[in-house]
Parts: structure tokens; sequence; C-alpha cells
């Protein structure tokens, strides 16, 4: 909830900030339409075509982040079809797998005095793959752009299930480790399942760029996702089973609070 009042309240910032550009533009939109393209008044005739890579991924692993959770590798192509506006095409993929869950889902299967067996299932979500197309309106402070928009998407992705039986032994493997439960072998691994997700939505956003030459930008995004989900999943049916389930869902997801930090060149 918390995160859903901050972009909005940052949408709002976004729509004051369009309305005085228009405002202002209205005195001379004559001149514009006379003049040549230029992107603005501090880059004179600035190349049309921008490409972005967003490095919102390894900025957290450099920071010691786990890795999983959003890590998501995406370039971006925009192309400036007028000074306050322009078109935009991503591609997103995921570029480990994704744990969602492990060890939090296990099953006992029996226990006594020194031994004890457990039914664990781990799920991951591997080759996740994202096509976006959308448009961004622009408002521009010399070097500084502010930028609001849309994209619609649409994206595929699998997930994996595997069930093992663990065995645990509560005899320490040497006199200096605590007392405890320690796996002393894996019992049984069962046959993997695969699992499919596909997603269909949108994408709002809003962020802010900066431009430190004619051909260098860096840029920050947030946003906001609202989709529909068609999956194949598997639950548990019993302590070692699991069962298909189809599910038809519509979600609203917020991908991070800032999920795009992104390096960017116009040619």
């Amino acid at each position: 909830m918390k995160k859903l009042i901050l972009f909005f309240g940052i949408m709002c910032f976004y729509a004051l900030a369009f309305a005085q550009t228009e405002k202002d533009t209205l005195t001379f939109r004559e001149k514009l339409k006379s003049k040549p393209w230029t992107e603005n008044d501090t880059f004179p005739n600035a190349p049309r075509h921008e490409l972005y890579f967003n490095l919102a991924y390894p900025i957290r692993i450099m920071l010691g982040s786990d890795g999983y959770g959003y890590n998501r590798m995406s370039l971006t192509y925009k192309y400036a079809r007028k000074k306050n506006s322009a078109w935009r095409a991503g591609f997103l993929m995921n570029t480990i797998a994704n744990p969602i869950f492990g060890f939090n889902d296990e099953v006992e299967l029996y226990e006594n005095d020194s031994l004890r067996e457990v039914n664990v299932l781990f799920a991951q979500r591997h080759r996740f793959f994202q096509l976006n197309l959308g448009h961004e309106w622009r408002s521009e402070r010399k070097r500084m752009t502010y930028f609001a928009g849309f994209d619609v998407f649409g994206a595929y992705g699998k997930i994996n299930y595997t069930m093992v039986n663990l065995l645990y032994t509560n005899q320490s493997p040497d006199s200096l480790s605590p007392s405890g439960w320690y796996i002393k072998e894996i019992t049984n691994v069962y046959p993997s399942l695969e699992g499919q997700r596909i997603y269909a939505g949108m994408h709002f956003f809003a962020g802010m760029r900066y431009a430190f030459s004619k051909r260098w930008m860096v840029s920050l995004q947030v946003g906001q996702d609202i989709m529909a989900v068609w999956a194949i999943e598997y639950e548990r049916s019993g302590p070692q089973s699991l069962t298909g389930k189809k599910r038809n869902t519509f979600d609203a997801n917020t991908p991070g609070i800032i999920n795009d930090f992104s390096i960017g060149y116009r040619f």
C-alpha cells in the first residue's frame, strides 16, 4: 500500500509538471513548427534514437543483494518522434533461476529419537521473457527531462517443481558442532514437473533523465504493473505428491520502488 501511495504521488507531481510545460509551449508553438528537430536548447539537433540498459540488477548484486527477487536484465529502445514525446520498445528477461520457495514448504514424514525424514518442495522460476511497447510524454528542463507514460506488455515464463526426501540426524558431524538436526542424506528425488505462466497487461511509469552530453544520459524510473496471468501450476495433494492446477488471475504488481536505473545512449 505504501508503494502504491508513493507511486500515485509521483504521478501527480508529473501531471503538474506536464501541465506547466504545455502552458509554456503554447506561446511559441508556431516557432517550434518552423524550426528543425531539436531535443532541447542545451543539445540542439540531438539524435532521435535512444538505447537504454537497465543497471538496477547489477547494482543490487554489487551492494550485496542475494540476487533474487527482480533479477531482470532489460534493454529499451526509444524514438523521440517529437520534442515532448517518444515511442518505446523493450525486451526483458530473467538472467538466473529465481527461487519462489524452498525449505519453507516441507512436510515431515517421520521422526524418532535420532532420525527424522522430511519431504521438501522446491520451485524455481526460469526462462522468463517479456516484450514491451509503449509511449512516453516528456517535459524538458535543460539537461533534465521528466517523463511519464505506459507500456503494453506480454510475457512468458516457466516454473520447475522438484521434490526430494531429506533424512536428518541429530548426531553432530564433529565434537565442535552444536547440537541439532543435520542433513544425513537425500533418500529420494522425484521426477521434476514444469509449470507455465503467460502474462499480459500494462505498465504505468514515471521517471527523470539527466543528459551528460549530446550522446550519454542516465535515467531513473518507477512504475506499477496491472496484468492478467494465465498459469498451469502444481500444488501439494499429499505429503509426497503434486497435482496440476490451472489458474487465471488479475493482479497489480509493483516491481520494486525503483525498478529501472539505466544508462542511455543516443544515436
